[in-house]
């Protein structure tokens, strides 16, 4: 839970480039969130039994994604060089398009949405890189399993009503307290808590933030 002590936003309208509106840490300007190019990226750990073997790291992949102007420019540039970083990148661009790119040391696998929903847990669900998924703790495996279903059917029960407030509802939920999807410390495991719950709206340019669990804490709105 330190790390939510050191979350900020950053906003930077740049002239001549893109604007940034990002959940960082200090001296980080990829973050999670979203430019004015209409791009949004967020990432997550995934559990690998080695490192990815790609060229671009995700802060350069992740710079010239949210610079370009679709989520197919994107998966282009990984697809050509690989990413050397292990993770879940879930990109999105003006259109509308999602995506979700997983790398590990199974390589690199593309997630696309169901039925319009994209959702995404700290494991692989890929071809190639599910494979090499190494969870360290079962019941935590299980646990990354069904924070996925249940964010799945939280937003699915929302599908034509969908607001920023309903999504952090959603991020909230306490249906498997002191895991599930609003996580708190569990025993003496203080890291294990959620940090930050961040909800985007590209097309209003605004970007919804919460420090700590988003049960217990206010959020906040940024615009550009």
């Amino acid at each position: 839970m330190g790390s939510a002590l050191k979350y900020l936003v950053l906003r930077m309208r740049l002239k001549g480039a893109p604007s940034l509106l990002v959940l960082a840490y200090p001296g980080e300007v990829l973050g999670y969130g979203m430019w004015s190019t209409g791009m949004t990226l967020f990432r997550n750990t995934l559990y690998s039994r080695g490192r990815a073997a790609g060229t671009l790291s995700l802060t350069e992949w992740g710079l010239l994604s949210l610079a370009g102007s679709s989520v197919g420019e994107a998966r282009e540039l990984a697809e050509r060089y690989g990413l050397r970083d292990t993770g879940n990148f879930l990109i999105s661009d003006a259109a509308g398009n999602s995506l979700s790119l997983e790398s590990n040391a199974g390589g690199l696998a593309v997630v696309a949405p169901r039925r319009g929903l994209l959702v995404h847990a700290n494991h692989a669900v890929g071809r190639t890189t599910a494979p090499a998924e190494a969870y360290p703790d079962r019941i935590e495996r299980a646990n990354s399993r069904y924070r996925a279903r249940t964010l799945r059917a939280l937003l699915e029960a929302e599908r034509g009503r969908l607001t920023a407030q309903r999504a952090l509802m959603c991020l909230a939920d306490h249906s498997a307290y002191p895991r599930g999807l609003c996580r708190h410390r569990i025993g003496d495991a203080p890291g294990e808590g959620t940090s930050a719950a961040v909800v985007a709206e590209p097309a209003k340019g605004r970007l919804h933030v919460v420090r700590g669990p988003p049960c217990s804490n206010w959020p906040h709105t940024y615009e550009w």
